[in-house]
């Protein structure tokens, strides 16, 4: 059996915008290794961070 996470925005934020642990994880759930499970109010919340003009993500890093 896949083991089910939730990542919260901060390691998912992490994920799209550096090449740390977060994103191994997150390469790891698109892999197949982890499901990943998500809320419509986390979904909400990561959309509303990932467009800060602070992080200057580009729209491809925006579109996940």
């Amino acid at each position: 059996m896949v083991p089910k996470i939730v990542l919260d925005t901060n390691v998912i934020l992490s994920a799209v915008g550096w090449k740390g642990t977060p994103h191994q994880i997150l390469l790891r759930c698109m892999a197949g290794d982890f499901r990943l499970h998500s809320s419509p109010a986390l979904l909400k919340e990561m959309s509303r961070v990932l467009a800060y003009p602070k992080f200057g993500f580009q729209r491809e890093q925006k579109n996940l």
